[in-house]
């Protein structure tokens, strides 16, 4: 029988002193580790399910360890919580009054229906097993497998591991085969992607999430809701008006391997339809795959969906046909591999992936001016963000006109914990660990650039946030927030407006506008932002009002930088909303 007290939360190992951090994963009581909006470990569900650490958070929910005490096994419990639509007063989930009631109740009914098309595949290898739903604390939960390991876009991160044609296939080979079993029976998972892939300490991969599973059929003309992740969802799932079919989960398949085998994650089907810039797999320096299967992915991913394969069996019958990919000759006059070297520069039509273990440098803060504005971005080559686009990536970015680089030493960081104009503080350096930790708890990757931890450099991290590699960075220090969205890039508003004005203020820089809006919102709901500041009333009033497109937010700034970074918000609301607003700039 198991001791619930004696069951460490973080991996419900035998926690044999719980007054000390676990000895098999460091969970200590004093430090948890979990985004606020969770039930606190050792809850228990239906008198069965003890819950433990969060594994992750979303927009819609949170996904908890967990252990049977029934079958004394490890599970995986994921509670309905969609945090714009309810609030918890003590265990109970609280809908919202109003509309958002309503789109609550709605919600909860499509969760029950995730629940109904997982439980049709259970037994079936490749999709994660399910166990139970049940109803309580006035929502529901849905009760999985727990899969030890990681996800495949971490683990990629974390080692940089690209994978050789056959390896690609050998450990795709069981989720294209789950994903035609799905097919068979008219369900589409629609939501296919590096990030829903686990990968066990085995090596095998079990594809999670069925969120934006529907059902289909091809004999009628209802269309499905527009469900997407960029650089993985087919140009019909960004149009509602759109038919979807298994040539939908088909394309974002072939976008898992093309990434699986270059480490580059496809460019966005949207963005393709105006220009076309995706690189032929055998064409990609470095990359070592045999004509026909570049081919094979290459059809899969067509844009247009007539052109598509048919079905995940043929497909697969192509991929398998396709001979094993010889590795370049090395030449026996080459020298033994020295250290990493610097990134290069990838020419147009070119992407080159870079990652590895961080290499230690010297810091030091560098300037960049672009078009007369001025970004100072901290550590270790932290300015690399205009240097990287316009070296490795000008073919993709031509508004940057000009680029100045002034390398400096690095001044001596304030004595005191206060935030001051240092570059390098401790008082800064922690607040990004802080981030970094919060965001890994929603299941959201990033790096520091003031202590790059998984790639060499400032300059490799700033390449792996452009092609898609980490969803966001932090440790920069931006003094003109104009010129980041000027060069592609969204800059997440600070705490508060006082550090703009009396030291400019480090940030976190995503390349993504999605990503950009859902990073906001995380660190809205976590008490980042002050909420007797200006920025957190108006922040709120967005999300608040993102589906009213008769809501007409009007923002009067206070000064250039405020407006300059308050913007792109606005213009993710008027895009997502269809709404208009009115911004006042100073004078």
């Amino acid at each position: 029988m198991i001791d619930p007290n004696r069951l460490c939360p973080g991996c419900m190992q035998p926690w044999p002193d719980p007054g000390k951090p676990c000895p098999h994963c460091g969970f200590s009581r004093q430090q948890p580790v979990t985004p606020a909006r969770a039930l606190p470990p050792v809850t228990i569900l239906a008198g069965r399910y003890l819950l433990g650490a969060a594994l992750g958070a979303g927009g819609f929910g949170v996904t908890y360890l967990a252990m049977d005490l029934v079958q004394e096994q490890r599970v995986a419990v994921k509670e309905f919580f969609p945090q714009t639509l309810a609030q918890r007063t003590g265990k109970q989930v609280r809908p919202l009054p109003g509309e958002e009631g309503r789109i609550f109740r709605e919600a909860l009914r499509s969760f029950r229906r995730e629940s109904e098309l997982m439980a049709r595949f259970r037994g079936v290898e490749g999709i994660v097993g399910w166990r139970s739903f049940l109803e309580e604390n006035d929502t529901a939960y849905l009760v999985m497998d727990y899969l030890p390991g990681e996800t495949l876009m971490r683990h990629m991160r974390r080692t940089g591991a690209t994978y050789p044609q056959q390896e690609a296939l050998a450990l795709m080979r069981p989720i294209l085969l789950a994903v035609d079993a799905m097919h068979r029976r008219q369900v589409l998972h629609r939501d296919i992607s590096p990030e829903n892939l686990i990968l066990d300490p085995a090596g095998k991969l079990t594809l999670i999430d069925f969120g934006a599973a529907r059902e289909f059929d091809l004999e009628s003309e209802e269309n499905l809701t527009v469900v997407l992740k960029r650089g993985y969802a087919p140009e019909e799932q960004y149009r509602s008006g759109s038919r979807q079919g298994p040539w939908t989960d088909l394309y974002a398949c072939c976008a898992v391997l093309y990434q699986m085998v270059s480490g580059i994650r496809p460019q966005d089907a949207d963005r393709r339809q105006q220009k076309d810039e995706l690189v032929p797999l055998d064409e990609i320096e470095g990359v070592a795959v045999t004509h026909r299967f570049a081919l094979a992915v290459e059809k899969g991913l067509t844009v247009h969906a007539t052109e598509r394969y048919p079905s995940i069996r043929a497909l697969l019958a192509d991929l398998e046909s396709a001979a094993p990919a010889q590795p370049p000759p090395a030449s026996s006059a080459s020298p033994p591999p020295a250290e990493k070297d610097p990134a290069p520069s990838a020419p147009p039509g070119r992407r080159t992936h870079f990652a590895g273990p961080p290499a230690e440098e010297p810091a030091y803060a560098r300037e960049k001016k672009i078009n007369g504005r001025t970004i100072l971005l901290t550590a270790a080559g932290v300015a690399a963000l205009l240097l990287a686009l316009s070296g490795l990536l000008s073919w993709q970015r031509s508004r940057l006109q000009s680029i100045v680089v002034e390398p400096t030493p690095a001044p001596t960081p304030a004595p005191t914990a206060a935030p001051t104009a240092g570059p390098l503080d401790s008082w800064t350096t922690e607040l990004n660990q802080e981030l970094l930790d919060l965001m890994a708890a929603y299941g959201l990757e990033a790096d520091s650039l003031t202590e790059p931890q998984w790639y060499d450099s400032a300059e490799a991290v700033m390449t792996a946030l452009e092609v898609g590699l980490l969803d966001f960075v932090v440790g920069a220090e931006v003094h003109d927030p104009a010129a980041p969205p000027e060069a592609g890039y969204y800059v997440v508003a600070p705490p508060a407006a006082w550090q703009m004005e009396d030291w400019g203020f480090y940030t976190i820089l995503t390349a993504d506008p999605g990503r950009y809006w859902e990073i906001t919102m995380i660190l809205l709901d976590e008490g980042y932002y002050d909420n007797d500041d200006t920025w957190y009333a108006f922040l709120t009033n967005l999300r608040d009002n993102m589906e009213n497109s008769l809501y007409h937010p009007v923002y009067k700034a206070p000064d250039e930088p405020s407006a300059d970074l308050m913007e792109p918000y606005l213009d993710y609301w008027s895009q997502e909303s269809g709404g208009e607003y009115t911004l006042y700039r100073p004078g």
